[in-house]
């Protein structure tokens, strides 16, 4: 239910889960998800970013042949 909802795979939810319970406990099924959740965000923001500067990059080079 939780991957289906945030776009996260399930494995990922399933690593999440038993990562943190085996680092934090029984708090980790919470605070695992959670972790892994931020980072794949972070990590899928980071990756977006790099794209549209690859783009911005690519666009002046084109314009410039052009000219």
């Amino acid at each position: 239910v939780i991957s289906r909802v945030t776009r996260i795979p399930f494995l990922l939810v399933f690593f999440g889960v038993v990562g943190g319970v085996a680092a934090f406990g029984l708090l980790g099924l919470f605070i695992g998800p959670l972790l892994l959740s931020v980072a794949l965000t972070l990590w899928r923001e980071w990756t977006e970013e790099e794209e549209r500067e690859a783009g911005r990059r690519g666009n002046g080079e084109t314009e410039k042949q052009a000219n």
